[in-house]
């Protein structure tokens, strides 16, 4: 999808997270020969973001490492335990001043494709829409666009909600984005869960 020279959007990567049900840090888990942190800030890095974000938090010497030859801004969620929203506040308090868009996108998505993060990133400049949503089949996922309209409002939160309580607040205000990328439905939260899809995508990239 082509677009227009003004369409910049910075992505804010969430990488901050206990992974209580998963007993260890998911983000460093193997993932496509390196890590699931790292595999999805690949695949954010290939997209048409204009910069990434990566919020740290849990064991954030050992995310850092994973990330840290990439290119990528990374800043401190001091405040992690707190929850979701610390980070996403965190990571709002580096976006450019100019930002007019943000996308929120989870550390622990490695399955989210590049196509997606662009087909997002595109509906943006063809609609007066403030929220971007990716759907497959009939089930809302991640990563999410937001507008910056919503960033003092954002600021002002508590709790571990995340960008997912703007989308209850404005619900007149979401743009759907289909995609047959299952990946955005996806999260690796349980060690089960793990084994199963990285056991798919071996077998589907021949590993």
């Amino acid at each position: 999808m082509l677009l227009p020279n003004d369409v910049k959007i910075p992505a804010i990567l969430m990488a901050a997270g206990m992974s209580t049900r998963m007993g260890r840090n998911k983000l460093l888990l193997p993932f496509n020969g390196h890590t699931v942190i790292a595999e999805t800030c690949d695949r954010l890095l290939a997209s048409h973001v204009s910069e990434v974000i990566v919020v740290l938090g849990n064991d954030h010497d050992k995310v850092l490492n994973q990330v840290a030859d990439k290119g990528v801004q990374m800043v401190l969620n001091p405040n992690f335990a707190r929850g979701m929203m610390t980070s996403l506040q965190t990571g709002i308090s580096y976006l450019p001043e100019n930002t007019r868009f943000f996308m929120v996108a989870l550390g622990d998505q490695p399955l989210v494709s590049v196509g997606t993060y662009n087909a997002l990133i595109g509906a943006t400049a063809y609609t007066s829409r403030k929220i971007f949503v990716p759907v497959y089949g009939r089930q809302r996922g991640n990563p999410i666009i937001l507008s910056a309209d919503y960033i003092q409002e954002i600021m002002g939160m508590d709790g571990d909600i995340g960008g997912r309580e703007i989308l209850r607040r404005y619900p007149g205000d979401i743009q759907e984005v289909a995609t047959t990328n299952e990946g955005v439905i996806i999260n690796m939260n349980t060690p089960e869960e793990y084994a199963r899809r990285k056991a798919e995508f071996d077998k589907k990239m021949g590993l």
